[in-house]
């Protein structure tokens, strides 16, 4: 009777880990918003995917597999409408060649706002 207890309570509290992966909001189909560089001012054909994430992760990673969804290039103001077949938990643009790149973790319908800069010299 106890072993039947322990092993109960030990399924019950498996429920309550907290994980090590942390929650970003998601959205699905048409998502906007507007890329800019590190001063606000919009960027032009900037290209913008939205990212979403395998279930499966590689042995011994902590991180799951990203995978790109939808892409899409901004227009003259910035501003980016990406229609996306699954669940998009973060958003990625670059410009061309990769001179400026930046991401967004956590998503939403509208609004999103993606800063884009150079990467940092290596030392």
């Amino acid at each position: 009777m106890l072993c039947a207890r322990l092993i109960a309570g030990m399924i019950l509290l498996t429920g309550c880990v907290p994980t090590s992966r942390p929650y970003y909001a998601h959205a699905t189909g048409a998502i906007s918003g507007k890329v800019v560089d590190a001063t606000g001012r919009p960027v032009a054909g900037a290209e913008v995917w939205a990212i979403s994430y395998s279930p499966w992760m590689p042995i011994g990673s902590t991180l799951p597999f990203a995978i790109v969804d939808a892409q899409t290039t901004t227009a003259a103001d910035g501003r980016f409408t990406v229609v996306a077949r699954g669940t998009i938990k973060g958003l990625s643009a670059h410009t061309n060649g990769l001179a400026m790149s930046g991401d967004v973790n956590g998503v939403r319908q509208t609004g999103n706002v993606i800063r884009i800069a150079r990467p940092r010299p290596l030392p």
